[in-house]
């Protein structure tokens, strides 16, 4: 008895292009051209994707929650086992995806087009091969010679010189997300396909800011993949619940540091705007006293800084410290009941996978995202990689200048083809330890991996600078912007209630 071959079809891609179809109008304009129903092996990612084309040909855009409307319309049509399934594939997409920009979209056309492209050969072989049994030569080179090639519709080649081409140079919708406060000023934005590094000495929050790109993403309801090769799950959770809850230690004080002016710290200011009647010195170079909460001074003594902002040529940057009172602790108790309103908004959008250290390279990265992808519809705009210096070979043999050169080379490639961003701690070497400013000097082992990012920050920080609490973000290297060495952004921070960036000004 021949063997029967029985087909497995794996809707998995499918769905993908359904979702884009239902979020996104830029996906949904890329691949109109290419678009063919013939494309779908599941007859009910097929349905969806002929009512988001005919919504489109409509209204030039995507239906994203119209499609609820379009299936209460449109089941009536239907057995009652295909509402079943709709249903709850229709649910699972409004669940994941809480904006349109939820989506990689460069990442998902890639994946369409490579996906149509195999189904057109598919369809061409399957009809040729039937032809070529029943004798029918001229029909089957006539498949041949009607092959429909998918690709892009547009050129890759383009005049520059054309007008038109003036808005595309000053497009801001590629930038996935932007920093608050001052820090948002001095980083600018970070685009899809940028590789991102964080230089910085020993225990000065290099990890931390890695990650305050990651916890930036998420809140804006970008999809966030952390890799850690540098701490254990426990660890890193930690940290993470320290940031989103922002509680401390039972037993702790709790002082933030928040920006003053020396002019108002030393009595000199008397400007109507000032927030304080008293300053804390009156001797011009006199020390400053300690903060003590319940003393008289500091109860009366009011942090200002307005001209930090309004007059940026009177203000003289200086710290001062609050005091908050908590009824709370981080323990799991409290943790757990705080983590319930961001499980609802944020659960299908942070990834977390460790590693022990040098067991990994970015190859492993790779495979593990392609299973994240596959298992869990998972595509991240924003990957953290903590950190790319105790990463494994990317080949045996490979050591010194080669393997990192390879291993920057391989997370360019990582952000360039998924189109996210890539953000990655890295040291410094002996010298910069004891700098209080870093620059291209300062680089570790291999400084050609400045040729291999689009941004390098530094953190600078001294001892002093640590304990009262804030440090001084630069850059060294910028390959689309502009930069200078020597400027920083001044950060307030308090790192045992998780919080790398409480505010921030450029100087």
């Amino acid at each position: 008895m021949p063997e029967i071959k029985i087909k497995k079809i794996d809707s998995t891609i499918e769905n993908r292009i359904i979702t884009g179809m239902i979020v996104s109008d830029e996906y949904l304009t890329e691949i109109q051209n290419s678009f063919n129903t013939d494309y779908f092996q599941n007859q009910y990612a097929k349905t969806v994707a002929i009512w988001c084309a005919e919504y489109f040909d409509n209204y030039e855009k995507a239906p994203f929650k119209d499609i609820e409307n379009i299936f209460d319309a449109r089941k009536g049509d239907l057995e009652q086992e295909e509402v079943d399934i709709l249903s709850t594939l229709l649910k699972t997409i409004s669940d994941r995806y809480a904006t349109t920009e939820s989506i990689n979209v460069d990442y998902l056309l890639d994946q369409t087009l490579f996906y149509f492209k195999k189904r057109e050969l598919e369809i061409t072989s399957s009809n040729i091969q039937i032809l070529l049994e029943k004798g029918d030569v001229d029909a089957a080179e006539k498949e041949v010679l009607d092959f429909h090639k998918v690709s892009r519709v547009a050129s890759e080649w383009i005049n520059p010189l054309d007008s038109k081409r003036a808005d595309e140079a000053f497009d801001e919708t590629g930038t996935l997300f932007t920093f608050g406060k001052g820090l948002g000023e001095f980083v600018v934005k970070a685009v899809p396909g940028w590789l991102i590094g964080i230089m910085g000495p020993f225990k000065r929050g290099k990890t931390w800011f890695a990650d305050e790109w990651g916890f930036s993403a998420l809140i804006d309801f970008k999809k966030v993949a952390k890799f850690s090769l540098e701490m254990n799950r426990p660890q890193n959770l930690n940290r993470l619940f320290r940031r989103l809850t922002a509680l401390p230690d039972k037993g702790k004080d709790v002082i933030i540091p928040v920006f003053d002016c020396a002019h108002n710290q030393y009595n000199r200011c008397d400007l109507q705007e000032r927030k304080s009647s008293v300053g804390l010195v009156e001797e011009e170079g006199g020390a400053l006293p300690e903060f003590n909460p319940h003393s008289k001074l500091c109860k009366l003594y009011k942090p200002c800084s307005v001209c930090r902002t309004n007059r940026r040529n009177n203000y003289q940057f200086a710290i001062w410290y609050v005091s908050i009172e908590y009824d709370d602790w981080f323990d799991r108790y409290s943790v757990k009941s705080k983590l319930k309103a961001y499980e609802q908004l944020y659960h299908d959008y942070y990834r977390l996978r460790c590693y022990p250290r040098f067991t990994a390279n970015i190859q492993d990265m790779q495979r593990d995202l392609d299973i994240l992808e596959k298992r869990e519809n998972f595509v991240p705009q924003l990957i953290v990689v903590d950190m790319v210096d105790i990463t494994a070979p990317e080949r045996k043999g490979l050591h010194g200048v080669e393997k990192e050169d390879e291993a920057w080379m391989a997370l360019a490639k990582m952000a360039s083809e998924r189109h996210c961003v890539v953000v990655t701690p890295t040291q410094v070497n002996k010298e910069a330890q004891d700098a209080s400013d870093l620059g291209t000097k300062h680089t570790a082992r291999w400084v050609g991996k400045l040729g291999h990012v689009d941004a390098m920050f530094t953190i600078n920080q001294t001892p002093h600078e640590k304990r009262i609490g804030f440090t001084r973000i630069g850059c060294i290297d910028h390959r689309h912007l502009d930069f200078d060495e020597e400027r920083r952004c001044y950060l307030t921070q308090n790192l045992n209630l998780g919080q790398f960036h409480l505010d921030s000004w450029v100087n």
